[in-house]
């Protein structure tokens, strides 16, 4: 099983989460949008949802990547019950998915490891960027760089920059 970053769609959160989030019955509202066809399902994302905000209240929610769908809601968080929820799906259904996109939570890769067998863990690429960017932004305030816009320059790759953002790159670097 191999582990890649990637930034595969998070459709769960834009689509479902947050319209539902303010509605009551969040849990209905999830089993009515619920798709039961894996069918022909390559990527999924796996994350967790609190049902109320800031209240631990957890949902595990699967998603079709390349469709936008929501699969499965879980009504819960430990890997031993999403595990089980999970195996309900045929064997060859599970067997065709390719990769699955993850938070990271260490729970998540032994449930793929043990649902998914033929199945590649991806890191989803906002988890892994958001200490990134908290410790440049340590690091740029502690420099005491105040250019505007600096913090986009650092974390765009070189070839995508504008050369009016390649002049404040030099002079960003030459602090």
């Amino acid at each position: 099983m191999k582990t890649a970053i990637s930034s595969p769609c998070t459709c769960f959160l834009i689509v479902f989460y947050l319209p539902l989030r303010a509605e009551c019955g969040f849990k209905r509202q999830f089993e009515l949008k619920k798709k039961d066809n894996w069918q022909g399902v390559e990527r999924i994302s796996i994350d967790e949802v609190s049902q109320k905000k800031r209240q631990g209240n957890f949902v595990t929610v699967v998603c079709n990547i390349e469709l936008g769908k929501l699969l499965e809601v879980i009504d819960s968080h430990k890997q031993e019950e999403i595990i089980e929820v999970l195996k309900q799906q045929p064997l060859e259904i599970r067997e065709q998915v390719e990769e699955v996109s993850v938070d990271m939570w260490g729970g998540f890769p032994k449930v793929v490891k043990v649902v998914f067998p033929n199945t590649k863990i991806v890191i989803d690429r906002l988890h892994v960027m958001q200490p990134v960017i908290k410790e440049l932004n340590k690091i740029r305030q502690q420099a005491k760089i105040t250019i505007k816009g600096c913090r986009f320059i650092l974390l765009k790759n070189k070839i995508d920059l504008t050369e009016e953002q390649k002049v404040k790159s030099v002079r960003l670097m030459g602090l």
